[in-house]
């Protein structure tokens, strides 16, 4: 089962790290599988640590995505086509 911080936070206070969170949660008998993260990657205290419960997260370094291929886009018109049949 997926469970996202941001739901565990509405529950419970965090103030620990998230990798430590899981530690302690296996050790509760909890098992923590792996720890996904979107956007900014996370510390080095995974790669420190070694635990299956934290072994996901010492793969990203840097960003999870490519800097390079975020696009921003405004609309600023929207027109039918010139050669467009018409509006469905």
């Amino acid at each position: 089962m997926k469970v996202p911080i941001s739901w565990l936070k509405d529950y419970v206070d965090i103030s620990i790290p998230i990798e430590e969170l899981a530690e302690r949660l296996t050790l509760a008998g909890l098992e923590v599988e792996h720890i996904e993260y979107y956007g900014v990657a996370p510390t080095g205290l995974a790669a420190i640590h070694g635990t299956a419960a934290t072994a996901n997260s010492a793969r990203h370094e840097g960003l999870v995505w490519d800097r390079e291929k975020i696009v921003i886009a405004q609309i600023v018109e929207v027109k039918p086509h010139p050669n467009a049949i018409g509006w469905c």
